[in-house]
């Protein structure tokens, strides 16, 4: 909340006092005027400290179509349980269907693989609907906590080594053809330093 915003909730309590209605306006506008002053402040700090996908998140349980997606999302954060949790129901979908993942830890996320030849069609099926959006804003939030889009990965591979010139994007282009690029083109060596940044940008799964 910025100091003109704060500044508009003290005038009206300011109008009162100075009325000329003697003390008993004093009375009832003082503690009115310390509880504004107070609120302002908390919300403030927790305007400038909370979580920049919290709204997000609880955007989406708003919106959510089943009972477990309400209950992961709506409190504005998803857990590495529920992430988890997520991501069983996938694979528990899939075998209904007779289809078999496997789960791959890429640096903290998880991906899934089967060796079926219909497996694409049965993820698509299975990993819909709120399981989806799930998976999608925990992937999004591990990459990228603070919210910052490309720059996050931009400093990961300048990080690892890459110069500027190899980590700007064509013309017209986003920062996934700069990782498509990478991939094609990094030695063996290279190889990991691009993938971690593409997963785990912010180095989080060393913490683990």
């Amino acid at each position: 909340m910025t100091n003109a915003t704060q500044s508009e909730l003290v005038e009206p309590a300011v109008g009162p006092v100075r009325s000329g209605t003697g003390g008993r306006s004093v009375r009832i506008w003082a503690p009115l005027l310390l509880l504004v002053l107070l609120l302002a402040g908390y919300l403030y700090r927790a305007d400038r400290s909370g979580d920049p996908w919290r709204p997000v998140i609880a955007k989406a349980g708003r919106a959510a179509q089943s009972s477990f997606g309400r209950q992961v999302l709506a409190d504005g954060s998803i857990s590495r349980q529920e992430y988890a949790q997520a991501n069983d129901r996938v694979v528990e979908c899939a075998r209904s269907k007779g289809v078999t993942f496997n789960l791959e830890n890429r640096y903290g996320l998880v991906i899934f693989s089967s060796a079926g030849s219909n497996e694409a069609a049965t993820l698509d099926l299975c990993e819909s609907g709120d399981l989806a959006i799930i998976r999608s804003l925990y992937d999004e939030h591990y990459k990228d906590p603070r919210r910052e889009g490309d720059a996050v990965y931009v400093r990961c591979l300048q990080k690892a080594g890459f110069g500027a010139s190899q980590v700007r994007p064509p013309q017209g282009g986003t920062i996934d053809d700069v990782f498509d690029r990478l991939l094609d083109q990094s030695s063996r060596a290279e190889y990991p330093k691009v993938e971690s940044c593409i997963y785990d940008p912010t180095g989080a799964s060393s913490t683990r």
